[in-house]
């Protein structure tokens, strides 16, 4: 609903459309009429290519026809201590947002969770037959950070060849390079069902 993603998704010429669910219709009018945040997210709920689908996620993928995005991106409120938002990051959930991709499509979310989550999340994409990578990145000085899975049905060597081709990032971005976007899709950052089960024995990422 801060409409940041979508922010961030329109620095991209060449993506044509964007939908953007929020269930909560206060959440959008704060981001797009106080003038904090809309500098914050540039106004890019005015932007002709975003459509606002006021709905609840699972009601949306539910209804939405299947292989019809090239990316997906979720961005849940994480759990809180009594169990608030934990469907979001449920098998289903995922296996559902698997069938929303197109061939060679990609899944990107947020996944800073408990490890009982992160399992879940995890083993829906590869039994959905995706490649499964996880990247945790920092982004201040305090160490806070975020833990990401990336779902496509394309293999490492595929993914690189794509990005070789992809051209010039945009300016300004303060993360992302071209040798960071490399480092993701490797065997070291790639989740298994294997890595899973350790993951869930230790109880850590």
């Amino acid at each position: 609903g801060d409409c940041m993603a979508a922010r961030e998704l329109l620095r991209f010429p060449s993506i044509e459309h964007i939908d953007l669910v929020e269930i909560d219709p206060v959440m959008i009018e704060i981001f797009n009429s106080t003038l904090f945040y809309k500098c914050r997210n540039r106004g890019s709920l005015e932007s002709p290519k975003v459509q606002v689908h006021i709905k609840d996620a699972l009601e949306f993928m539910h209804e939405t026809p299947k292989c019809l995005y090239d990316i997906v991106i979720l961005d849940f409120p994480s759990p809180n201590a009594l169990g608030k938002s934990a469907n979001l990051f449920s098998g289903e959930t995922y296996r559902l947002t698997a069938t929303m991709l197109s061939p060679g499509g990609v899944l990107c979310a947020q996944v800073s969770v408990r490890p009982s989550l992160f399992h879940a999340c995890g083993n829906a994409l590869i039994a959905e037959r995706l490649n499964v990578w996880s990247w945790e990145s920092y982004y201040s000085e305090h160490g806070n950070h975020d833990v990401f899975l990336l779902a496509t049905g394309l293999n490492d060597n595929a993914i690189s060849d794509r990005l070789a081709c992809a051209g010039i990032l945009p300016d300004g971005l303060r993360f992302i390079t071209p040798d960071v976007l490399l480092s993701i899709f490797t065997p070291t950052n790639e989740v298994t069902t294997e890595s899973l089960n350790h993951l869930k024995l230790v109880g850590a990422f």
